[in-house]
């Protein structure tokens, strides 16, 4: 199954801070599609079950959280590709916890995508070393990613350890 990766180079505090002072310039086209969403969002009036952390609004609010992202990055990136378990390092990056405490506590798609999560500049070294041993030993199928969407996703990754800074990482399927 086909799906595209969002990374918005930007830090954690800085949504953070965006989501406590809802200091966010959209277009108007984003606002009438994300309004409601947003307005959930920064009054952090969303739940989400006990037990799987899931919530029928999650997707709404991981679109609403992503157009802030993107609002807010300094190089955003899109990559496509296919899910495979023969590359777990992909599935980890995408979807493995967040290297910062997840005081948003957003919910989780029941369907799995769309999905977020940050990776801190500290842990990009170690998944942009991993990426490039995949290229540069021809270690991917180019039905799982082509190599240049491969090549997009470890310069992004780059780009952002070298400006010392993190990632959201959304998944849409």
């Amino acid at each position: 199954m086909s799906y595209f990766i969002k990374i918005h180079q930007c830090q954690h505090d800085t949504i953070k801070q965006t989501l406590i002072n809802k200091d966010v310039v959209l277009t108007q086209e984003q606002l009438d599609e994300h309004q409601s969403a947003l307005d959930v969002l920064f009054a952090k009036s969303y739940t989400r079950d006990p037990e799987t952390h899931e919530s029928e609004t999650a997707c709404e609010l991981l679109y609403a959280l992503e157009v802030l992202c993107e609002a807010k990055s300094t190089q955003s990136d899109c990559i496509t590709f296919y899910l495979d378990d023969d590359y777990p390092l992909m599935v980890d990056f995408l979807f493995n916890d967040w290297d910062v405490a997840d005081d948003f506590t957003l919910p989780l798609s029941p369907h799995g995508t769309p999905a977020v999560v940050y990776r801190d500049s500290k842990s990009l070294s170690s998944y942009i070393t991993a990426f490039q041993d995949m290229l540069d030993n021809e270690a991917y199928d180019e039905d799982f990613i082509e190599e240049h969407e491969l090549v997009v996703l470890i310069n992004s990754l780059s780009c952002a350890r070298q400006n010392n800074c993190g990632v959201f990482v959304f998944c849409f399927q």
